[in-house]
């Protein structure tokens, strides 16, 4: 896993760690492949401030609508994705 994936994923945690989410969901590198936005249980509320978050964290701008079975590593895929196709004079320093 590369180090800006690492880095997408620990932004994702401490994202959802302001949420009450599903309490059977265990954020770690090691379940990112399995973890799926539905089983997260969010409302539509909190998804909105997920999404939220993740544009004021990245400096990107996301759709809002991630289907349900999208895990957690397919979604840090998705925005490393965004991520490298900015514009380099762009991006935000990484914090």
């Amino acid at each position: 896993m590369s180090d800006s994936l690492k880095r997408i994923l620990s932004i994702i945690f401490k994202v959802l760690g302001s949420y009450s989410i599903n309490s059977e969901v265990i954020l770690d590198e090691s379940t990112v492949s399995s973890i799926t936005i539905g089983s997260l249980q969010l409302d539509s509320l909190e998804m909105f401030q997920f999404v939220m978050e993740l544009e004021t964290s990245l400096d990107i701008e996301l759709e809002l609508d991630f289907p349900e079975q999208t895990t957690l590593l397919e979604l840090a895929m998705r925005l490393e994705k965004l991520i490298q196709n900015k514009s380099p004079n762009t991006m935000k320093p990484s914090s």
